[in-house]
């Protein structure tokens, strides 16, 4: 394993995370006071509000795409601090096709209660808190009757 490169990204992940925390709820100066920076507020434009979607949508991504345990809890952190919060539905919750997208399915007789029901997500979810809007369904696995 090439550490280096493994400790490169993890660096780079967390300066993304850096970067769109300071963009999304403003900048704090050295001394710990609260700088007009950030795009949050009805003053926000329409690009910055669009700006600010994307760069969640990229922490969402450094999120799945990272291994390490430490970056995935920090980019989680920014997110909630942002005002998003992650969606994984439990085993044996029922499917919602408004806050869930079903990836595959797994045969389940009819008996055994759990048709239609979460077997494991394969991705999580984001949704904006003060909205409740998705910006992305978690990616699971459902019971489907079998065949």
């Amino acid at each position: 394993m090439n550490w280096g490169l493994l400790i490169a990204a993890a660096a780079a992940i967390a300066e993304v995370a850096l970067v769109a925390g300071y963009l999304l709820r403003g900048a704090v100066d050295p001394v710990g006071h609260r700088t007009s920076g950030g795009i949050r507020g009805p003053e926000a434009s329409p690009a910055a509000t669009e700006r600010a979607d994307d760069l969640i949508m990229a922490l969402t991504g450094a999120y799945d795409t990272s291994t390490e345990d430490s970056v995935r809890s920090y980019v989680r952190q920014e997110l909630e601090r942002a005002g998003v919060t992650r969606v994984a539905p439990d085993p044996g919750a029922p499917f919602d096709p408004q806050r869930f997208r079903c990836v595959a399915t797994v045969p389940a007789t009819r008996s055994s209660g759990r048709l239609g029901t979460v077997m494991r997500t394969e991705r999580p979810g984001w949704t904006r808190v003060r909205d409740g809007r998705p910006l992305r369904a978690a990616d699971v696995t459902v019971w489907s009757a079998a065949e």
